[in-house]
């Protein structure tokens, strides 16, 4: 019996004990989700009085010498108090945010932090007075959100495992408060932390480095986005194959020669079909290959961004593909060698393009005309306009992205009235909130987000869009624009979906990250962002003859 008591006491002790242990990676995502709300809602620190990285580096010196809960606990309430005593006061703003999606505070009562600490924390939160902004700055005119206050951290070590955190939660908190897009990612942002953690405690070298911080990235699932590290990417591509290919209807059609006497030794031909690589299809290679290399929002543009880097090996010089020859039904397996990237720029040559490519103005026939958007100069938009008017049918290009493209002037030449043609999203003064075009940016010069104005003598003939995946930002917009004209179809494949502005996070070591910090919408609320443009007719490229451009041809049928 005294053995039983004893025995029930000891393990009875040994769980309280077990129970008020921390690992490692709960004591690092504790610390980083509190610096980072501190960062962005504790008066002292979001208003730039301390360096915010300097505080993550002194802090996170101590975590290892912590492995009680209750020390813990006390830790970061000492912490937070010792940059002075958090008000209790609610001191709430005029403005009211509705888009609360993105919103997710739920850890301050998830975690096991005591009740002095949770109260200290919403507390916090509840003073939204006190949130100063200096590290997520809204630009006064154009309600673009800004962090050109994060700074390089100098001396960098990928070896150094406070700064590899640093990484981590920087650009993991400016995408949890300021990212409005946030809620359309394939995986939940506090699952992204979960897993991240893990990896970056293991990423110790340039290249592992490297790659985690690429799969971070390209969690975001943005098509703004672009990031591979130099030690993980390059290696990727150092051979590649003596010609390009372009991805149609899960095939790769080699379009272009960077070496004829190679592609001739390799017994390929222009035109050429590529349906398997090393046995798998060749959306099933991408994905498996390049799926976490490369940001992407929807699988078109996954198979846009690799089309022409497909077969690039890393140590190999060489690869197993299904080839079919051009105007042939007969596939076989091939093995194609792959060359340094040095060594094959030379002897180019395509595949022949249609006359309408690369024009700006082109008569189809005497009732239809062709604009190519993607060619226009500043001083061409209005001479073509007024061209254009003569035509039954104009056919808008946006395949190709714009120099620049007047649209104002496009829009009053389109519109019989002043017409809303996009709905935006926009990041807030109060970390995690969204609101919907409450006050235009620049909307004491215009409206940008409108265009046209009465004008009875506005294009009244049809209208025809064609866009495809590479159709992205500033394209997609002006898309939206031309969309919201009386008589437009719309004819392509999936677009990009990343229509708004680009915003950049400076990260601690130097590059850049882009991320797209507003959100889209058609004026009806359906979102564009992941998704792309609204398509009335989706209508992709043959493979087997890449040289016709079934998108024109489509358009071409609806005009008869």
């Amino acid at each position: 019996m005294k053995k039983s008591i004893l025995f029930i006491a000891c393990l009875l002790l040994f769980v309280s004990v077990q129970a008020q242990s921390v690992t490692e990676q709960t004591k690092i995502k504790e610390f980083g989700l509190i610096w980072g709300f501190l960062k962005y809602h504790h008066p002292v620190l979001s208003d730039g009085k301390k360096d915010i990285d300097a505080e993550f580096l002194q802090h996170f010196k101590q975590l290892k010498d912590i492995n009680d809960r209750k020390e813990l606990n006390a830790f970061f309430l000492k912490w937070i108090l010792s940059y002075g005593e958090v008000s209790e006061k609610v001191k709430k703003p005029k403005e009211t945010y509705k888009f609360e999606k993105n919103l997710n505070l739920d850890w301050i009562q998830n975690e096991a932090f005591n009740v002095e600490l949770q109260k200290t924390l919403l507390a916090l939160r509840a003073n939204v007075k006190n949130f100063k902004g200096h590290y997520a700055k809204l630009e006064t005119l154009t309600r673009f959100v800004s962090f050109n206050e994060e700074k390089k951290l100098e001396n960098f070590s990928p070896e150094n495992l406070a700064h590899r955190m640093l990484t981590l939660f920087r650009f993991w908190n400016v995408v949890n408060y300021y990212d409005v897009n946030k809620y359309l990612a394939d995986e939940n942002w506090n699952d992204v932390l979960e897993h991240s953690i893990i990896q970056f405690l293991d990423a110790n070298t340039a290249k592992s480095y490297d790659k985690t911080k690429t799969e971070l990235i390209a969690s975001l699932n943005d098509s703004h986005t672009f990031y591979i590290g130099k030690a993980y990417g390059l290696p990727r591509f150092k051979y590649k194959a003596a010609f390009q290919t372009t991805y149609i209807n899960d095939t790769l059609v080699i379009t272009k020669f960077w070496n004829k006497k190679l592609c001739q030794q390799n017994g390929v031909e222009l035109g050429g079909t590529i349906t398997e690589i090393e046995g798998k299809t060749v959306k099933e290679y991408i994905k498996a290959n390049f799926g976490n290399l490369y940001n992407y929002a929807n699988e078109n543009v996954l198979m846009y961004r690799t089309q022409a880097v497909a077969l690039y090996q890393e140590d190999r010089k060489e690869v197993n593909i299904r080839y079919t020859k051009p105007n042939s039904d007969q596939n076989a397996s091939k093995t194609i060698q792959l060359f340094n990237i040095m060594e094959v720029d030379d002897q180019k040559e395509s595949i022949a393009k249609q006359a309408h490519y690369g024009q700006k103005f082109y008569e189809i026939n005497s009732k239809t005309a062709y604009i190519g958007l993607g060619y226009l100069e500043k001083k061409d938009l209005g001479k073509i306009l007024k061209k254009s008017s003569k035509y039954e049918t104009i056919i808008f290009d946006l395949r190709k992205y714009p120099k620049y493209v007047d649209l104002p002037k496009l829009t009053k030449w389109l519109y019989p009235n002043r017409s809303k043609f996009i709905k935006v999203l926009f990041p807030t003064k109060v970390p995690g909130l969204g609101e919907y075009d409450a006050e235009a940016p620049l909307s004491f010069v215009s409206d940008p987000f409108s265009g046209g104005r009465k004008n009875k003598k506005y294009y009244k003939g049809k209208v025809i869009l064609l866009v495809n995946k590479s159709t992205i930002s500033q394209a997609e917009y002006i898309a939206m624009a031309i969309q919201n004209s009386p008589n437009c179809i719309t004819i392509g494949e999936q677009t990009m979906g990343a229509v708004m502005n680009i915003t950049s996070i400076p990260m601690p070591e130097g590059p850049e990250i882009n991320f797209t910090s507003m959100g889209a919408f058609y004026p009806d609320g359906t979102s564009v962002q992941r998704k792309g443009l609204k398509i009335d007719y989706k209508i992709s490229q043959l493979a087997s003859q890449p040289e016709r451009d079934m998108m024109l041809e489509k358009a071409l049928k609806l005009v008869d």
